[in-house]
């Protein structure tokens, strides 16, 4: 049985003529504000503040910024601008440097621990127990311990 598998999920349905539900309320948002400013400015301020808001409603409404919604990108500006950015990492704060002068850098000796050396045997016995899933450890430790007796 087969299902049809939805496609262009990401794209909004164009509900009032070219314009989606989120542009039309947008673009109605603006519109009413702009209307309000008509009873309460005169003729200048009002056409001065309708172009400012309707411009506004209408970078809300149409304006993509890299695939993002204008909305989210300001949104994202604005958490981007307000949060550090610099991250400072300090496994310990409390340490301070120390400065060696030149006789104290000569007296300075490198320490180095030797571990001890993986030899063939270990090595097989590791691959077998990885290979059997530890199935037959307890045979390939118990042969080496017979080989080891017999030298």
């Amino acid at each position: 049985m087969q299902y049809a598998i939805p496609q262009f999920v990401d794209i909004e349905d164009r509900v009032i003529g070219p314009l989606t539900i989120r542009q039309f309320l947008f673009i109605l948002g603006g519109g009413l504000i702009t209307t309000a400013g008509y009873t309460v400015f005169d003729l200048s301020l009002f056409i001065f503040s309708g172009i400012i808001l309707m411009g506004i409603a209408c970078t809300f409404a149409f304006v993509k910024i890299n695939g993002q919604k204008f909305e989210k990108f300001l949104v994202n500006f604005i958490l981007f601008s307000t949060n550090p950015k610099v991250r400072l990492w300090a496994k310990d704060t409390s340490a301070k440097l120390q400065t060696l002068s030149n006789a104290e850098r000569r007296t300075v000796t490198l320490k180095t621990e030797y571990k001890e050396e993986v030899t063939r045997s270990k090595l097989h016995e590791l691959s077998v127990l990885l290979d059997t899933s530890a199935r037959y450890y307890a045979e390939s430790t118990e042969g080496s311990k017979d080989k080891r007796k017999a030298s």
